[in-house]
C-alpha cells in the first residue's frame, strides 16, 4: 500500500503530491487545482515565459528540442518537466495536423517518441526514490506513456521497455486493493465512477499496449514477475469475495489482471522455473492461484457468462500448469511413489523410502496451508490435479505425434470452459464435461504416477479428518473448518471421478492403490458415525444445526465418488453404509434446520446410485435386503449382537422418536428411488426371479420375527440375552411403523416390479405360495367369526392382548396395529396379483390346479368349463390362505368402526389399501356377475327355443333360481362395495370446499396451487388422502358406474358427478392450461396430480360414456349445473 493521493489541476498547476496521509484511491482532479504559495505561482509563470519553443504554434522547428533540451536540464523541478512533457502531449493531441511535415523540425517525432518513452519510464520504474513511487500514480506520467506507446504503433517506431515496470504494474495493483480492503467507504462502487478516475483506464491501456508489442516486455527475472503478480491476483480475490464483479471496479480489476496474467503465462511457457524459482512461485504465488481455483470463479462463469471471466478463469490455470507441471518439472512429478507403503505386503526399504527433490516443496506448502487452517485455499485442488493430469495427456499426445517437448501455448481466448470442474454436484448433476481425451490415452505406469500424485493430495486432507475425530469435534474444532477440508476431499475426488485415472484391471500396484482407496473411505464413514453421534454437548447447538446438514451433504458426496472410483472399497460392509444412510435421515426428526433439504437429496442420490451399481453388477438383490436389514438394525434389541453387522452401533446414538419412520421413510417415498428399484427389477435375468422371491420370503420371515421379538419385549418376557430400555412401548410402536411405512414399501417395489414370463412362471409359482405361507398365520387370524381376532393377531405377533395395555397407551397401540395391517394386506395384495400372472402362463394342467388352490374361478377356466361348471359358489377375497375365506366387506365394517371413528389423520395409507382391496374384489364380483347373467340367459333361450318335458323344464328353473339367487347375492356385496367406495366422497367434497375457500384467489389459481399427490401410498396425509381416493375411484369409474342404477348409490354417485364438473371447471381456463406444466417420470406418468387434473383427464376418457345410464346422468348433472351458474 502506498501512502499517497495525487490531486490534479488542468494547466500549470499540476504537481505530485508528497502527502503522506492515510492511503486513499488516487483520483485525477480537474477542477480542483492545488493551492500553491505565491511565491511558486510567480516562479512557475516566470520560468514558462523565459523558456523558449513550449508554445507549440511558435517555433515549431525547434520545438521538439527544446523539449527534450527542458527535460534533461537537471536544474529544472521535476514536477515542472512532468507539467511540460504533459501538456506537450496534450497540445500534440489537439493540434490539427496541417501540410507541415515532421521534417521542418531539427528533431523528428520519432526520436522525440524515442526519448519520451524512456524518460516516462524512467519516472515509473525506480521504486527506490519516493518522487517516483508518486509517479506510478500520476496521471500525467501515465499519459505520456500512453501517448509513446500509441504514436510509435503508427509510425512503426521501435521501443525499449525497463523491465522493472512491472514494479509499477504492482504498485497500481497494490493502490486499487488498499482502496477495496477500506472499510471506512461504505459504497465503493460510487466512488470509483466518472471522468476523475481516468488513471486507471489509462494504466490498462498502457499495459495492454505494452504486452502487444512483439518483443513485449522481455524480462527474463522470475523473482521480479512474482513479487508483482501477487498484488494483482490478491486484487482479484477480493473483487470476487467482495461480489464486486458487475461494477466499474470488477470491470477494471478483471481486465487489468487478464493483461498481465496473458504474458506471465507465456513467460512462463518459454521460460521455465528452475530449482529456486519453482519454490519461490510456490511460496508466493500457490495460495493466491488456488484460492481462484475455487468455485466461486466458476460459479461466476457459469453465471454471469462474461468472456473476460472465463478468459481469467483460462489464465489461472495457465499460469499454474506452466509454473507447476513444465514439461522440465513433469518428470519429478511421475516419480513420486507415494502409494506403495499402503500395499498388501512391502519390504521394509521400500516403506521408507521418500523421493526429496523440489517437487516434494509442493506438498509440503500444501499441508503448511492446512496446518495454519487456509481450509479455503485447498477447495481449488481437484482443479489442480486436473491441471496436472492434463499435461500428462498433452504430453502424451505431443509425443505420440512426434513434438515432444512442444506445448500448444496459451488456449484461445473463445475457450468454453468445457474441460473445467465443478464439485457443487448432485447426483443428476454429477456428469462433468468431458475434456478432449479419453481415459484410453492412460499407460499402466501413467495411471500408477497419477495415482501417486493423487495420494500427495489426499493424504493431508485425511490426517486433517483424523485430527478432528481425535479432538472428538470438541467446541475448540470450527465446523466451518470442517466443512472446507470436506469440501476439498470432494473437489479432488471430483476430479479424479472425472479423469478416469483408477482402472483395477490396470492397477500395477500390489493392491496398495486399492487398499488406499479403502482407507480415505474408511476414514470419510468413520467421520460421518462420529459426526452423527455428536451431541450439543460436544458445540454449540445452533452452530451445529445450522452446519450438520452442509458437513453430511458433502460426505455422502464423497461416498458417491468413492463408489464411481472402485466399488469394492465398500467391501462386504453394505449394510453399514445403509445404516449410515438411514440414520442421518433419522436424525432430522429432532434436527430443525432450513437446509435439511441438501441432506436429503444427497442421500437419495446415493441411494439411487447403489441400487444402479449392484444392478449393473447382477446383485441388486444383495443391495435390496441390506437395506432391508439396517432397517431393523435402527431397532435393535440385542444391540450387542448386532454390532458386528455396522461399525454405527459404537459412535452413533439412538434416533428413535415418533417421527423416526417418517423421517427414513423419505427414502422410501422418493419416485427416483423406488424408480430405480423398479427398474433394475424389471431387467434380472428371468431365471433369478425364483430366487429373488425366496430370498424375499427369508427377508419377510426375519421382519416377522424382529416384530415379534420388540412385542416381547415390551411385554416384559427374557428372550436369550435381550437389551430392555425404559423405551420398549415405544421402540415397539417405531417398528410397526418401520414394518408398514418402510419395509412394506420395498417389499411391494420388488414384487410390483418382477416380471412373469413363460421361462420363470414354472418356479414363481410356489416360491410365491411359500411367500404368502409366512404371512398365513395373521390372515388367518382375521377369519375368527368373532371380534377378538385383532387379538388373536396380535399374539400371532408375539405382542400384548389389546385388553391388557393401559388406557394411555391404547391410542399408540391402535397406530401400531394400521402398520401391521398396512403391511399384511399390501403383501397379500401384490402376491395375490403375481400370482394371477403366472397362472395365466402356466400350461392348462397346472393352472387350473394353481386358479383351484387360489379359489380364481377365472383366470384359468375356459367358457365350457363355466357352462359345464354346476356349483358357481364365490371362494372369497381371502380362499387363497382362509377356507373358508372371511367377508371383505364385513373386515373392512369392523377396520371403519374401530380404527377410523374419531380420526383419520394416522389411518389414511389404511384407508387407501382398503379402497385397493374393496375395488380388486369388485371387479372380481363383477366377472363373476356377468358369467352367471350369461348363463342365465342362455338357459332362457334354450327354454324358449327348445321343448322340454316337465322334469327337464324344473331342472332349469331350479338353475335359474339358483343363478338368481347368486346373482343378487353377489351383486349386493357389490353394491355394499361400491358404496364404501364412494362413502369417501364427502372428504373430497370438504377438500375442495377449503381450497376454494383459502383466499381471494381466483379459481384457476387455487386449483393450480393446490396440494398435490406423489403416489405415495405410505407417506399419505390428511391432504394426499382425497387426491388418492379420486384418482382410484376415477381409474376404476368403469366398474363402479355398472351399480350406478341402484338405489343406494344413485345419491353416491350424484355427488360423485356433481364433483367432477365442479372440479373440472377450472382446467378449462385457457390460463390454467398455460400455467400446467406436468413433470413426467421415465413411465410416462406424471410425478404429481392434484383434485382438479384428475377431473380434467377423466372427462376427456370416452370410457366415461360407455354406459349408457351414467352418460345420461353425466349430462343430467351438466345441465343442472349450468342453470345454477346462469
Amino acid at each position: 500500500m502506498f501512502d499517497s493521493s495525487v490531486k490534479l489541476s488542468k494547466k500549470d498547476k499540476r504537481k505530485l503530491n508528497s502527502s503522506q496521509d492515510k492511503p486513499i484511491l488516487t483520483k485525477r482532479r480537474r477542477n480542483d487545482p492545488l493551492k500553491k504559495e505565491p511565491k511558486e505561482v510567480e516562479e512557475v509563470k516566470s520560468w514558462s515565459l523565459t523558456e523558449p519553443g513550449l508554445n507549440p504554434s511558435e517555433e515549431r522547428p525547434w520545438r521538439n528540442l527544446q523539449l527534450i533540451l527542458s527535460l534533461q536540464n537537471k536544474q529544472i523541478d521535476l514536477q515542472k518537466k512532468v507539467e511540460l512533457a504533459f501538456d506537450f502531449v496534450d497540445s500534440i493531441e489537439k493540434e490539427v495536423r496541417n501540410d507541415v511535415g515532421d521534417d521542418d523540425e531539427t528533431v523528428n517525432i520519432s526520436r522525440l517518441i524515442v526519448f519520451l518513452n524512456d524518460w516516462s519510464q524512467s519516472l515509473l520504474v525506480s521504486p527506490e526514490k519516493k518522487d517516483n513511487v508518486e509517479a506510478c500514480l500520476d496521471f500525467r506520467c501515465w499519459r505520456i506513456f500512453e501517448f509513446c506507446l500509441k504514436e510509435s504503433l503508427k509510425l512503426h517506431v521501435s521501443l525499449n521497455f525497463s523491465r522493472n515496470l512491472l514494479r509499477a504494474i504492482g504498485y497500481v495493483a497494490s493502490n486499487v486493493l488498499s482502496f477495496v480492503s477500506d472499510p471506512s467507504l461504505s459504497s465503493k462502487e460510487s466512488v470509483f465512477d466518472g471522468e476523475e478516475f481516468e488513471l486507471y483506464g489509462v494504466v490498462l491501456d498502457c499495459v495492454s499496449l505494452m504486452f502487444s508489442f512483439q518483443n513485449g516486455l522481455s524480462n527474463e527475472n522470475l523473482e521480479l514477475w512474482i513479487s508483482n503478480i501477487g498484488p494483482v491476483l490478491k486484487l482479484v480475490h477480493k473483487i470476487y469475495a467482495q461480489n464486486l464483479v458487475g461494477g466499474n471496479i470488477g470491470a477494471f480489476a478483471i481486465q487489468f489482471s487478464c493483461v498481465v496474467l496473458e504474458p506471465f503465462a507465456k513467460f512462463l511457457r518459454i521460460h521455465p522455473t528452475r530449482k529456486n524459482g519453482f519454490r519461490d512461485f510456490v511460496d508466493k504465488l500457490l495460495e493466491p492461484l488456488l484460492l481462484l481455483l475455487d468455485d466461486g470463479l466458476y460459479s461466476q462463469v457459469n453465471e454471469n457468462n462474461s468472456v473476460l471471466t472465463k478468459k481469467l478463469s483460462v489464465l489461472v490455470e495457465d499460469v499454474l500448469s506452466h509454473g507447476l507441471f513444465h514439461p522440465v518439472h513433469i518428470d519429478g512429478f511421475l516419480g513420486l511413489r507415494g502409494v506403495e507403503k499402503y500395499a498388501p505386503s512391502i519390504e521394509a526399504k521400500d516403506s521408507n523410502l521418500v523421493i526429496k527433490s523440489y517437487h516434494r516443496h509442493l506438498f509440503d506448502k500444501l499441508e503448511s496451508i492446512i496446518k495454519l487452517k487456509k481450509n479455503m485455499v485447498w477447495s481449488g485442488i481437484g482443479q489442480l490435479f486436473h491441471l496436472f493430469v492434463g499435461r500428462i495427456k498433452k504430453q502424451k499426445g505431443a509425443s505420440d505425434a512426434g513434438t515432444s517437448g512442444k506445448d500448444r501455448g496459451t488456449r484461445r481466448l473463445e475457450d468454453d470452459l468445457s474441460g473445467h470442474l465443478s464439485t457443487d454436484l448432485s447426483r443428476s448433476g454429477r456428469a462433468i464435461p468431458d475434456n478432449n481425451y479419453s481415459s484410453g490415452t492412460y499407460s499402466a505406469e501413467s495411471r500408477k504416477s497419477l495415482f501417486d500424485f493423487f495420494v500427495q493430495l489426499l493424504e493431508p486432507l485425511l490426517l486433517e479428518m483424523d485430527g478432528y475425530m481425535q479432538s472428538n469435534l470438541a467446541a475448540r474444532v470450527s465446523l466451518v473448518d470442517v466443512h472446507c477440508t470436506l469440501k476439498s476431499v470432494n473437489s479432488l475426488l471430483a476430479s479424479f471421478v472425472h479423469e478416469k485415472v483408477y482402472a483395477r484391471t490396470e492397477d500395477i500396484s500390489e493392491g496398495a492403490c486399492l487398499n488406499f482407496l479403502k482407507k480415505a473411505y474408511n476414514t470419510v464413514v468413520s467421520f460421518a458415525a462420529k459426526l452423527l453421534g455428536m451431541s450439543d454437548s460436544d458445540i454449540d447447538g445452533k452452530t451445529r444445526k445450522e452446519m450438520f446438514p452442509f458437513l453430511a451433504k458433502e460426505l455422502f458426496l464423497a461416498v458417491g465418488y468413492f463408489l464411481d472410483i472402485e466399488y469394492d472399497v465398500i467391501g462386504s460392509d453394505l449394510i453399514s453404509l445403509w445404516f449410515m444412510m438411514l440414520s442421518y435421515l433419522a436424525s432430522l426428526s429432532y434436527l430443525d434446520s432450513p437446509d435439511q433439504c441438501l441432506l436429503t437429496s444427497a442421500i437419495l442420490d446415493l441411494g439411487c446410485q447403489l441400487v444402479n451399481l449392484y444392478s449393473a453388477l447382477r446383485q441388486v438383490n444383495y443391495s435390496i435386503f441390506t437395506l432391508c436389514k439396517a432397517v431393523r438394525l435402527l431397532i435393535s434389541h440385542h444391540r450387542e449382537g448386532e454390532m458386528s453387522c455396522t461399525r454405527f452401533f459404537s459412535d452413533s446414538a439412538s434416533f428413535y422418536n415418533e417421527a423416526t419412520a417418517a423421517s427414513v421413510g423419505i427414502l422410501l417415498g422418493s419416485q427416483e428411488f423406488k424408480l430405480s428399484i423398479h427398474h433394475a427389477i424389471k431387467f434380472i435375468p428371468e431365471g433369478q426371479a425364483s430366487e429373488l422371491i425366496q430370498q424375499l420370503t427369508a427377508d419377510v420371515t426375519e421382519s416377522m420375527k424382529w416384530m415379534k421379538i420388540g412385542s416381547s419385549v415390551t411385554e416384559g418376557k427374557e428372550i436369550g440375552s435381550l437389551h430392555v430400555s425404559d423405551h420398549d412401548m415405544l421402540s415397539f410402536h417405531i417398528q410397526a411403523k418401520l414394518l408398514g411405512r418402510v419395509l412394506s414399501e420395498i417389499y411391494m417395489v420388488l414384487l410390483d416390479s418382477l416380471s412373469v414370463t413363460a421361462g420363470n412362471c414354472s418356479l414363481l409359482g410356489p416360491s410365491i405360495k411359500e411367500l404368502v405361507s409366512t404371512i398365513y398365520p395373521c390372515i388367518s387370524s382375521l377369519g375368527e367369526q368373532n371380534l377378538d381376532g385383532i387379538d388373536t393377531l396380535f399374539s400371532v405377533m408375539g405382542s400384548t392382548s389389546k385388553n391388557m395395555v393401559g388406557e394411555n397407551e391404547k391410542e399408540s397401540q391402535g397406530i401400531s396395529i394400521q402398520w401391521i395391517f398396512v403391511f399384511l394386506f399390501r403383501l397379500y395384495i401384490s402376491c395375490r396379483s403375481l400370482y394371477r400372472q403366472v397362472i395365466s402362463l402356466t400350461p392348462p394342467g397346472t393352472s387350473r390346479k394353481l386358479s383351484l388352490a387360489m379359489g380364481d374361478a377365472f383366470t384359468a377356466y375356459t367358457g365350457r368349463d363355466w357352462m359345464e361348471k354346476s356349483d358357481w359358489t364365490d371362494d372369497g377375497y381371502f380362499s387363497w390362505i382362509i377356507n373358508p375365506s372371511p367377508p371383505l366387506l364385513d373386515l373392512i365394517h369392523h377396520i371403519s368402526d374401530t380404527y377410523f371413528k374419531d380420526n383419520i389423520e394416522d389411518c389414511c395409507p389404511l384407508i387407501y389399501i382398503l379402497h385397493i382391496m374393496a375395488l380388486q374384489r369388485l371387479v372380481d364380483l363383477s366377472r363373476h356377475r356377468s358369467s352367471l347373467e350369461y348363463l342365465l340367459q342362455r338357459n332362457e333361450k334354450l327354454v324358449q327355443i327348445k321343448k322340454f318335458d316337465d322334469a327337464d323344464l324344473s331342472l332349469y328353473n331350479k338353475k335359474d333360481k339358483k343363478l338368481k339367487k347368486r346373482i343378487s347375492i353377489l351383486e349386493q356385496e357389490a353394491v355394499e362395495l361400491a358404496g364404501f367406495v364412494l362413502g369417501y366422497l364427502s372428504l373430497i367434497a370438504d377438500n375442495y370446499l377449503s381450497i376454494l375457500s383459502s383466499d381471494d384467489t381466483s379459481c384457476e389459481t387455487k386449483a393450480h396451487e393446490s396440494d398435490k399427490w406423489d403416489f405415495g401410498i405410505c407417506s399419505m396425509n390428511k391432504k394426499s388422502l382425497p387426491i388418492a381416493i379420486w384418482w382410484i375411484i376415477c381409474q376404476n369409474i368403469d366398474i363402479l358406474c355398472i351399480y350406478s342404477s341402484s338405489k343406494k348409490l344413485k345419491k353416491k354417485f350424484k355427488t360423485f358427478l356433481t364433483l367432477l364438473i365442479q372440479t373440472s371447471l377450472p382446467c378449462l381456463s385457457k390460463c390454467f392450461q398455460q400455467g400446467v406444466k406436468h413433470k413426467i417420470d421415465e413411465d410416462g406418468r406424471p410425478k404429481k396430480i392434484t383434485l382438479f387434473q384428475i377431473s380434467q383427464n377423466l372427462l376427456q376418457d370416452s370410457t366415461l360414456y360407455d354406459h349408457k345410464e351414467f352418460a345420461i346422468e353425466i349430462l343430467s348433472c351438466t345441465g343442472e349445473f349450468s342453470a345454477v351458474a346462469v
